[in-house]
Formats: structure tokens, C-alpha cells, sequence
């Protein structure tokens, strides 16, 4: 990064000059549309001292993003699915849903029920803490809560062990 903010000070100190003068119109041009009303010279000092800032540089993790519907889906849509049954009304209370839906998976079970314990773990792993998971499900998939997710993994480790 040092190079290119280097470069960025050099052509800063070109503009102006009769070296500049030498550079394409295309060139000069495209410069003075990106510095809008700035000088082309603090322009391009600006974008120097950008690219030298640690902060300017620093890139998030995906722990730390705001959580989008279209990811949410994607990533965690067996997570979403299987809440959404523990928690449909259909059963009369959470144990008795958990039996229907794991055993319903029988005897394929492996292929989906591994994918969901690996799905389970992740979305714990990317959300450890109860408060920050909730926050973060809340408005993508209100129904998918830390508590619901570990009842869930419990559930299928329980059936894992019990039927294999």
C-alpha cells in the first residue's frame, strides 16, 4: 500500500506542472471529474493519505455485518425450516415436534440431518453470544433464536446417538 499511496503523492506533484501538461486529455480529464471541486493536486494527497490509514484499510468479518435477508436464506435456510416447524402450532409442545420432525427425516436421515447439525454449529459458531445471535436473526428470521437453535442441535445429537 505504501507503493501505490508513493504513486498517488508523485502524480500529486506532477499536476500542475508542465509534465502534466504532457499527460492525455483523457487522462486530465478523468482527473478532474473524480476531484469534482477539489484541486486535482489535493485530490489525489486525500487519496494518499486514505490508503496510509490503518482504519481506511481495515475490512470486517462476516460476524461483524449486519446480517441480510438474501444471506440469511442462503446460509441457514435448514435452520430456518426446522425452526419454523418447532414452532408452527401444529405439535403440542417443543419435545413433541422435535420427535415428529427428526423422525419424519427417517431412514434418510444421514444426508439432512448432518447438513443441519453442520448448519446449527455454524450459525453458533458465527453467533456465540445468546444476545448478539438474537439481535442479529431478529429481523431476517425473527422465528430463529439462540435458544430454539441449541434446543434443536441438542435434539439431533439426542437422535443421532439413540437411532445410529
Amino acid at each position: 500500500m505504501s507503493a501505490l499511496a508513493s504513486l498517488l503523492d508523485q502524480l500529486a506533484d506532477e499536476a500542475g506542472t508542465e509534465v502534466f501538461g504532457t499527460r492525455s486529455a483523457a487522462y486530465r480529464d478523468r482527473l478532474s471529474r473524480a476531484a469534482g471541486d477539489e484541486a486535482p493536486a489535493d485530490f489525489l494527497r486525500s487519496l494518499a493519505d486514505l490508503v496510509r490509514d490503518r482504519e481506511f484499510l481495515f475490512c470486517p468479518d462476516l460476524a461483524e455485518l449486519p446480517l441480510s435477508d438474501w444471506e440469511a436464506g442462503a446460509r441457514f435456510s435448514l435452520t430456518s425450516a426446522f425452526v419454523s416447524s418447532m414452532v408452527s402450532g401444529e405439535y403440542d409442545g417443543v419435545d413433541e415436534a422435535l420427535d415428529e420432525i427428526l423422525t419424519s427425516e427417517h431412514p434418510d436421515c444421514h444426508q439432512r440431518l448432518g447438513n443441519l447439525a453442520g448448519e446449527l454449529q455454524r450459525v453458533l459458531y458465527l453467533f456465540p453470544a445468546p444476545a448478539e445471535f438474537d439481535a442479529a436473526f431478529a429481523h431476517v428470521m425473527p422465528h430463529v433464536t439462540h435458544a430454539r437453535v441449541r434446543v434443536l442441535l441438542d435434539a439431533v445429537h439426542a437422535y443421532f446417538a439413540e437411532q445410529h
